[in-house]
């Protein structure tokens, strides 16, 4: 009996904060949150990313992203207008890859290449010496 009263009072509280949840939810805007809107200097090419490191001899930071991806838009939100890691950015070149379908070529091939199972993924490329 004292179990019962246990389960279902655990039951009301995981209603209750659902509840909650979807009452308090509101819709992501991708515009809000997308490099779009950014103010950092995003490259939307890997090769002309790569072109520019290679003559300014900085490495290349690659942000793989989708707009139906949250925790990117989060990034984007966050982590990336923060002015450290804004600074920190100053010292690469910026490339903002879309991975919106990810079985489609020639997002198949890079993300294969570059061995990427999830997104959101960064990667930092070191120029060659």
């Amino acid at each position: 009996m004292i179990f019962g009263i246990i389960i279902l009072a655990i039951a009301i509280f995981y209603i209750y904060t659902g509840v909650k949840i979807i009452k308090n939810n509101k819709p992501v805007d991708i515009a809000d949150y997308s490099h779009e809107t950014s103010d950092l200097p995003w490259k939307h090419s890997i090769t002309e990313g790569l072109i520019e490191a290679k003559k300014t001899g900085k490495p290349v930071f690659i942000d793989f992203w989708a707009t139906w991806c949250k925790n990117c838009l989060a990034m984007d939100a966050t982590t990336f207008k923060d002015e450290k890691v804004i600074k920190e950015f100053d010292n690469y070149v910026l490339v903002k890859y879309k991975a919106e379908n990810l079985k489609s070529s020639p997002t198949k091939e890079i993300l294969k290449h570059f061995e990427i199972i999830g997104l959101p993924t960064y990667i930092a490329l070191a120029p060659k010496k």
